[in-house]
């Protein structure tokens, strides 16, 4: 007998492959209008127990056609695809996988990053800054106790300004640097939570543009300050800064050997000459320039002992692509370098009778206890892992800058 076959093709896909999802009707005709026959093709996945064939062949009545209507919407025939009326047909199978094959083929759109408040300031590592504005603070207490000229309303605004001048300046310098370097952040393979590649632009929080138009933001905000409501020179000398930090990671300054670490240091104790360029006419006496001096001859080893260990952090990413001392060294010969400047600047702090002067004269001993407690915190470093010793003479250096604070405004 002559039968003709009409095939009608439905496809569904979803998050599981989507071949999972395909189904196929197929309805023959013959003599008999009533003989419908339907074709399920089931998910391919053994550990689904949906995915399990149920062949079986019935005819339909008019009157069970009636009572089970044939679906119409797609969630109806999903739910009716696995009645145990359906039947499996290998020859429309093919057909089915390569319809689910072509919608899969075709690409998701990318999700762009979300931005978060929280990322942006993660890019400028914003803790990490006070450590340049205490040492503007403790570069304008040097200079104003050889003076004795209170500070007047507009001074104080005058220091305020400063001081955020600084703090941007050298956040721009951070973004700047992640910049530059998310590449190779992202091929850090530390644990924790303070692993680069967790870095907003490292980890894809934030993109590339976004971080250098923070970059600029910030840039534009500290020379506005620094020219506006600091001093002409002042603004002069926050330019300079930033022109180094372009020098150190734009321009590749931070891959030649002993450079970058140079670099580090004097961008450490560069407040102090900041410092000195608010007093009136930008000019300071003999007495301030020699304090200033000494204060950074202890500053700047402390700056370079703490990039060395930065650098032994990250030897592998930087295998390659940069000339470190620990490269060069190797890390246990570099971590020991970096310790014995940090003790050194501590045994002068403590033996050099002008330092005790300078910061030591208070009635209460601020500057000692200080010293006390950082060198503690030296000595315990040099008996941990690298990750440990690196945060301890980072925490050491912010009770140094506090101990130095408070024993001069003590005086």
């Amino acid at each position: 007998m002559a039968s003709y076959t009409l095939l009608f093709v439905a496809g569904a896909v979803f998050a599981s492959p989507p071949p999972q999802n395909a189904f196929i009707y197929a309805f023959s005709f013959n003599n008999n209008p009533h003989r419908r026959r339907r074709i399920f093709i089931p998910p391919q996945n053994n550990n689904n127990p949906r995915a399990m064939p149920v062949p079986t062949t019935t005819r339909r009545s008019k009157r069970d056609e009636r009572r089970h209507p044939r679906p119409r919407i797609l969630s109806q025939r999903l739910a009716a695809s696995h009645s145990p009326h359906h039947d499996i047909d290998n020859d429309l199978r093919t057909i089915a996988l390569s319809a689910a094959a072509m919608t899969e083929s075709q690409p998701l759109p990318p999700v762009p990053p979300q931005h978060k408040i929280g990322d942006y300031l993660a890019l400028i590592r914003p803790w990490t800054l006070f450590q340049a504005v205490g040492a503007l603070v403790v570069g304008r207490l040097v200079v104003l106790a050889t003076t004795t000229d209170p500070l007047t309303a507009r001074q104080w605004g005058r220091e305020c300004h400063a001081a955020l001048s600084v703090y941007l300046s050298y956040g721009a310098g951070m973004a700047m640097n992640d910049c530059v370097d998310y590449r190779l952040d992202s091929r850090d393979v530390g644990g924790g939570e303070n692993a680069k590649r967790n870095r907003p632009l490292a980890s894809g929080r934030l993109r590339v543009k976004d971080g250098w138009i923070t970059v600029g933001v910030l840039s534009a905000l500290s020379l506005l300050s620094g020219f506006v409501g600091a001093s002409s020179a002042f603004g002069i000398w926050c330019f300079s800064n930033l022109l180094i930090n372009v020098a150190y990671a734009p321009l590749g300054l931070q891959n030649v050997l002993f450079v970058k670490n140079l670099i580090v240091g004097w961008l450490c104790v560069s407040p102090l000459i900041g410092a000195s360029l608010l007093t009136a006419g930008g000019v300071v006496g003999t007495d301030a320039s020699s304090k200033l001096c000494r204060t950074a001859a202890v500053g700047l080893p402390i700056g370079v002992s703490r990039e060395i260990l930065k650098d032994a952090q990250d030897v592998e990413i930087d295998r390659g692509h940069k000339m470190t001392i620990p490269l060069v060294w190797g890390v246990t010969t570099a971590r020991w370098v970096s310790m014995g400047l940090v003790l050194g600047t501590h045994a002068v702090l403590a033996s050099v009778g002008s330092y005790a002067r300078t910061f030591g004269s208070s009635p209460v001993p601020w500057f000692w206890c200080g010293w006390t407690v950082s060198a503690a915190m030296s000595l315990r470093a040099c008996f941990v892992d690298l990750d440990r010793q690196q945060r301890l003479v980072k925490k050491s250096i912010y009770v140094m800058l506090l101990g130095l604070i408070l024993g001069l405004l003590s005086q």
